[in-house]
């Protein structure tokens, strides 16, 4: 039997909707006599955070239909959702709502999901305009722009902002870094990767993650530099995962080395002997390197 008491059923929900069982939160929330505002934002989170924006969507206009008013917390779900589908005109409708209640001025987060859905959306100026708007700045916000830029190829635009991060006294953290460095992959930007991260370790103290090895590991076999790549696998404190292995199988086919691909291929089979995508990978390396 479903809990019929709001805050239980709102409890039961978000729970549901983090172990991505949208359903039995849907259930929940159906069997509910009565509905606010924190139920149905619950709900339409739990569709955002997972990636069903057309659900999320479809849910904040019944909503709205049926009278409820949003709060600052499913606006920032919406705003999500908005960027998922590419959804530029519900989006900028939410800014205006938004700054109409003065919403914006008094939830920081608001700010950070408006340039989130403006850059997924492609309208990285929009993105800049909300930025250079907000009444304070923060790391998070800070990231967000250059994620934004970082996201649709603009990696010279990502490093300004970062340099400009440091000129005004904020601290970049972990989720900057791998921004960036993922930046600098995508872009060819070796040097200015590597900078980064030695700054990353040297300057600011910070731990590099397997992501940030990830990283590393990408661009420098993007561009062909597999001796530095093996390098950064021999000696990383961590233990590489099915994702790294794949990244060098990946530069091991783009380049043809298949010693390199054939020691990868086997530290692979190590984590997984039945992971089909290593097998084709390996093939493909031995395919291109007779070619």
């Amino acid at each position: 039997m479903v809990t019929k008491d709001v805050f239980v059923a709102t409890a039961l929900m978000t729970t549901y909707a983090k172990c991505g069982a949208l359903a039995k939160a849907r259930h929940v929330f159906e069997q509910l006599p009565e509905k606010n505002v924190v139920t149905w934002s619950a709900l339409i989170g739990g569709y955002a955070h997972h990636g069903h924006g057309d659900e999320a969507l479809k849910l904040f206009r019944q909503m709205r239909d049926v009278g409820v008013c949003p709060n600052y917390v499913t606006y920032v779900s919406i705003l999500k959702a908005c960027g998922i589908v590419g959804s530029l005109e519900i989006g900028e409708g939410i800014e205006e709502e938004v700054r109409n209640q003065g919403l914006l001025e008094k939830e920081a987060v608001l700010g950070n999901a408006l340039m989130d859905m403006y850059s997924k959306c492609g309208a990285l100026e929009k993105a800049r305009k909300v930025f250079e708007q907000l009444p304070v700045k923060s790391v998070v916000s800070w990231s967000a722009l250059i994620e934004g830029y970082a996201q649709l190829g603009e990696a010279n635009m990502a490093l300004n902002m970062y340099e400009r991060m440091k000129a005004e006294n904020f601290v970049p953290n972990l989720v900057t870094f791998t921004v960036l460095l993922t930046a600098c992959s995508h872009a060819g930007l070796v040097g200015e990767g590597q900078k980064l991260f030695d700054e990353m370790r040297i300057d600011y103290h910070l731990t590099p993650t397997l992501e940030h090895y990830s990283c590393m590991i990408d661009m420098l076999g993007r561009a062909g530099q597999l001796d530095k790549m093996v390098a950064i696998v021999e000696h990383m404190p961590l233990h590489p995962n099915r994702v790294v292995w794949s990244t060098i199988l990946g530069a091991c086919r783009k380049w043809g080395d298949t010693e390199v691909g054939g020691e990868a291929f086997l530290h692979a089979l190590g984590l997984d002997d039945e992971d089909a995508a290593s097998y084709v990978s390996m093939s493909n390396i031995y395919t291109y390197s007779i070619s």
